[in-house]
């Protein structure tokens, strides 16, 4: 069964966590091929933001995954891993990111936006962890080019296509007039879980049978996987009982290790995966 759910009731009632796997793709919102961009100013300028000044309710479809259960210190911790809906789900975290910096209330909504991470790559992850401290402006309508100055920020992450579109969202929402401008209490009305503002049916797969070996095989919505990046998620998923050490592999994975091995690739190949799986 399917249940109409927010971006914060997902957190406040549900308790999940929500982690973008390893496996998805990037982050495509925000891209800036001609279509992507009629596509994100349809929605965002057109239909997202004037419900949020209109207090109008609008629903975003299904967002359907996967539960999965750890146990930490005798506490439960669920996180959905969404199959599909990453897109939008990634645009509600940065729609409630701009807000919450727009009315000084980020401090207020950590704990929630916290629980959101990605994991396609540390770079993404790390991102979204230290925008999250970025809690105050000079200029609203500047905001990118703040963050991007910001001592924290790493200018290797304008690499990573996830982050450059968390960027052009976040600048999508900055170069709204009528949004920045309007002096209501926007987050409230986001935050209501009665009103259900900007809703989407939630749906756990693992009701119909289905369970985490479907993303191993492909992301229909997304992208094939190498043998690498199968190994990849199969083995991070072996090691997460250790955070610290999750972590410090990914690292390395992602970077030290890679530089190591570039200088052993072919004149015109990009892709080192088959080097690391020897």
């Amino acid at each position: 069964m399917s249940e109409q759910l927010t971006f914060f009731k997902l957190f406040a009632d549900k308790q999940y966590n929500i982690e973008i796997p390893i496996i998805q793709r990037d982050y495509a919102q925000g891209r800036e091929t001609d279509d992507v961009k009629r596509i994100r100013n349809n929605f965002i300028n057109d239909f997202l933001i004037p419900s949020v000044l209109n207090n109008t309710q609008i629903e975003l479809d299904f967002v359907y995954g996967s539960i999965l259960t750890e146990v930490k210190d005798e506490f439960k911790i669920k996180t959905f891993i969404p199959l599909d809906g990453q897109q939008r789900l990634t645009t509600l975290f940065l729609l409630h990111y701009f807000v919450g910096v727009k009315e000084n209330r980020i401090i207020e909504l950590k704990p929630i936006l916290a629980k959101f991470t990605y994991e396609t790559r540390p770079s993404a992850h790390d991102f979204c962890q230290r925008l999250l401290e970025f809690d105050k402006v000079k200029n609203l309508a500047f905001i990118r080019s703040e963050i991007e100055d910001a001592v924290w920020f790493n200018n290797e992450w304008l690499n990573d296509p996830t982050v450059a579109g968390m960027l052009k969202i976040i600048d999508t929402f900055a170069s709204n007039d009528l949004l920045r401008a309007n002096d209501q209490e926007l987050l409230n009305q986001l935050l209501d879980k009665e009103n259900k503002l900007i809703s989407f049916y939630f749906t756990d797969l693992e009701q119909f049978g289905l369970t985490e070996s479907l993303y191993i095989r492909m992301n229909a919505r997304g992208k094939m996987l190498t043998d690498f990046e199968n190994f990849k998620s199969e083995f991070f998923k072996i090691i997460r009982y250790n955070h610290s050490l999750l972590e410090q592999v990914k690292d390395k994975i992602e970077y030290k290790w890679v530089d190591n091995l570039w200088d052993f690739k072919g004149e015109d190949n990009y892709v080192i995966d088959k080097a690391f799986m020897k």
